[in-house]
């Protein structure tokens, strides 16, 4: 057994075997790491500005290459131009990419309409995750993925800290149904309400989803609260990150001294169970059910949560958690 662990070890360290992470700082080290053939996952980041010439190479290599599996592009600027290359360049080769990360790099939505030569194509229709964060990207680039995804492969979309609005949520979410979409990750984009937020929601009832993150978005204590209770009414579960809106929700330090604990509605305990920790979000409608509001909430006993949780470490937590709530400031 010993043996066959050795040879296996000596294996990956032998000429020629190929290895997942490779990090680079330069399109010249990057062109020559896709040369070798040898990498499954490339990073190239910090990159300083890259010459024409380089940029040639390193696409040529991009398009020959037959190993890599995973791109992966940061704080490095790339000139426009560039994306209509790369997308060409990617639906040209026979390999597929399961993951393409292009974080900090620039990119608007012309970037993203020259990626989708690369997302329409057979080749592109196999990757599961796209990470286009901390760019420049507008509703025009969100409506043009979601074009994409009716017969794509993709489970994964970032597109944190963008400029997008609640146009290109709405087309998102009329085209989720048909996707094999798992995670949306839209935070930190500002001009997103929780109107389009809510068209997501529903649409999620009849897709794949499991995650939409909306944190530090444009949500309104109104608007999140709608939101809540939608994801309490759907049939199977999302889970729904709205931390860090605008304008924060009761348990967060702004609105305490405004909103305590001994007032809240019994909307505002759901809000709050479903906080705690996603293990005790089904809880919170049996909360609503029996009336709790945050006067009767600090107030239960530990036979009380025996009727309402019957799971004894869920049951613990949150009766850590009320005791947590007569020892603040929240009364």
């Amino acid at each position: 057994l010993l043996l066959l662990l050795l040879l296996a070890v000596l294996s990956l360290l032998a000429p020629g075997a190929v290895a997942y992470g490779c990090d680079t700082h330069s399109f010249v080290s990057a062109t020559a790491v896709l040369e070798e053939n040898t990498c499954q996952g490339l990073e190239l980041g910090h990159a300083a500005a890259p010459s024409e010439k380089d940029l040639e190479e390193f696409a040529a290599a991009l398009r020959h290459n037959t190993q890599l599996r995973h791109l992966e592009i940061e704080n490095t600027a790339i000139p426009e131009h560039f994306f209509h290359t790369l997308g060409e360049v990617l639906s040209q080769r026979t390999a597929p990419l399961h993951s393409l990360e292009l974080n900090r790099v620039g990119m608007d939505e012309q970037g993203v309409l020259a990626l989708g030569v690369f997302l329409h194509s057979e080749v592109g229709r196999a990757l599961r995750k796209m990470d286009l964060s901390h760019n420049s990207i507008a509703d025009r680039g969100l409506e043009e993925i979601a074009k994409t995804l009716a017969n794509s492969m993709l489970h994964e979309l970032e597109v944190e800290d963008n400029q997008i609005g609640n146009v290109g949520v709405e087309e998102l979410a009329r085209a989720v149904s048909d996707s094999k979409l798992r995670e949306i990750d839209l935070n930190y984009n500002r001009g997103i309400t929780e109107d389009a937020v809510l068209l997501l929601l529903q649409a999620s009832e009849s897709s794949t989803l499991t995650e939409i993150d909306v944190k530090g978005c444009g949500l309104s204590p109104d608007g999140a609260r709608r939101l809540l209770q939608k994801q309490a009414a759907l049939t199977r579960h999302v889970k729904l990150d709205l931390d860090k809106n605008l304008v924060r929700r009761p348990l967060d330090k702004v609105s305490r001294r405004k909103n305590k604990a001994k007032d809240w509605t019994e909307s505002d305990v759901q809000i709050w169970v479903r906080n705690i920790h996603p293990s005790l979000a089904s809880y919170a409608p049996l909360f609503e059910d029996n009336g709790i509001t945050g006067d009767v909430l600090v107030r239960l006993t530990d036979d009380d949560l025996r009727d309402l949780v019957p799971n004894p470490v869920h049951r613990k937590r949150l009766a850590s958690e009320i005791r947590g709530l007569l020892t603040s400031d929240e009364l």
